[in-house]
């Protein structure tokens, strides 16, 4: 990842804007394709924030509680939801991130992200 997001994301990771600009309600739709090991940083969102998983296999984290998500799966995080997600280490994946466009907290503090894979569910 280069430009201004690269400092949100561990590992190798791409965005594709669908929508271009937030249409006229302020959906943001991204696709976000992670090689396998790539990830986001911890982060928070001041709006929900759904996520539906269209290829390969992932991780979703909050604080205390690890899950693995598969093509299919929909996740839905709440606002102000401590979190980050991503490919697993052996298996890429790519999800579908549908929120209100509004301003991403990326600096959250750690806590366990370098355990990753961690105790899954």
């Amino acid at each position: 990842m280069e430009g201004k997001r690269a400092g949100y994301f561990a590992g190798e990771v791409r965005i594709q804007d669908v929508t271009g600009e937030p249409g006229p309600v302020g959906v943001e739709f991204l696709a976000v394709f992670f090689s396998p090991g790539g990830r986001t940083r911890p982060h928070v969102h001041p709006v929900e924030q759904t996520l539906h998983v269209v290829e390969g296999d992932g991780v979703v984290a909050v604080e205390g509680r690890r899950w693995r998500i598969g093509v299919g799966d929909v996740v839905v995080v709440p606002a102000g939801l401590w979190h980050w997600h991503g490919a697993t280490p052996t298996a890429a994946m790519c999800h579908v991130s549908i929120k209100q466009a509004g301003q991403t907290d990326w600096d959250q503090p750690e806590k366990d992200f370098a355990e990753y894979m961690g105790d899954l569910e």
